[in-house]
């Protein structure tokens, strides 16, 4: 967090006259201001904490994630508490669904058009108007496969509708939205080797963990587009690879990996056909307001005695 943000908050926290008089707040600064506190903390707002962190959380009530995924949370002891209702837990699932949703599109926007071939035409000093064309292809009347129908896989439907897409969803419940086509665990062969494009959105769970392994790797057709913008872990990345490299499948596009930060030695650095992020979907201009205002609302209703918004469900896993 900037600076000026924290300040922003601080000013903004102080001028709330029931918060002031309810509670204080501390903006810290660097991990070893964050080891200070920690043993002081009733409530924490973090984003990723390790092992040995949550071990000096003596005195924590309410552990609110300001990320959507909460996997990386997942520690026996917290679990524990949470099971027993003597901590809570909340995520911020939710906030940063549209920045998600519209970098999905992006991609997708830049692919069709042709902008990447371009682009790695400028690299070489290369013009080959031939080149692009042919990379190019109407997103109009394609199928968007995804696995996952929470609130970045709703918002990456709502713009598939815009842009003319057919939209296939794979999910265990069904949710009302019209012009969708349903399909459950037992079809996924189905799903998947229809879709033109398949986004992967769901929480990271037991059930979902590997779930594009090598077998349902083979169900793509070879000009399909595989995004990934949930978890590294809910594929499997040494068969992407190999599909991608063998050209099994047209493109990847991944934002989020099983083991990051990556190394020199990282396969997506081998491979042309891929789209790359560094885990950063999820951040936009304006997501740490989205996340602060979320928490402020919370914590006035737990100074209240209300329930809090975004609990997260142990047994689901989100």
């Amino acid at each position: 967090m900037s600076p000026e943000a924290r300040e922003k908050y601080q000013n903004s926290f102080a001028r709330d006259k029931f918060l002031a008089r309810k509670a204080r707040i501390h903006f810290t600064t660097d991990k070893e201001d964050n080891l200070k506190h920690l043993p002081l903390a009733d409530i924490l707002v973090i984003y990723k904490m390790k092992y040995e962190e949550y071990l000096q959380c003596g005195r924590l009530q309410w552990l609110h994630a300001g990320t959507a995924g909460v996997n990386h949370f997942f520690f026996l002891e917290l679990l524990e508490k949470v099971k027993q209702g003597m901590l809570l837990f909340t995520s911020s699932r939710g906030i940063h669904a549209k920045g998600v949703a519209g970098q999905v599109f992006a991609a997708l926007m830049g692919l069709a058009h042709g902008l990447f071939a371009a682009d790695r035409q400028r690299g070489r000093g290369e013009w080959n108007q031939e080149e692009v064309v042919e990379a190019k292809f109407d997103l109009r009347g394609k199928i968007l496969g995804v696995f996952g129908f929470g609130s970045i896989g709703k918002e990456a439907a709502r713009l598939g509708k815009f842009f003319g897409m057919k939209i296939w969803v794979l999910s265990p419940s069904k949710k009302k939205m019209a012009g969708i086509r349903w399909f459950n665990g037992q079809k996924a062969e189905g799903f998947l080797s229809g879709a033109d494009v398949v986004l992967l959105s769901a929480p990271l769970t037991n059930e979902t963990k590997g779930f594009l392994n090598r077998e349902r790797l083979t169900f793509l057709k070879p000009s399909a587009i595989v995004v990934n913008v949930a978890r590294g872990d809910m594929l499997d990345e040494e068969a992407f690879y190999e599909a991608l490299r063998r050209k099994k499948i047209r493109w990847g596009v991944v934002d989020v990996f099983g083991k990051e930060p990556l190394g020199p030695e990282h396969w997506v650095w081998k491979v042309p056909n891929v789209i790359y992020t560094p885990h950063t979907a999820g951040m936009f201009p304006g997501v740490e307001d989205l996340i602060w205002e979320l928490f402020v609302k919370n914590l006035k209703r737990h100074l209240a005695g209300r329930p809090l918004l975004n609990r997260v469900d142990i047994d689901k896993g989100y």
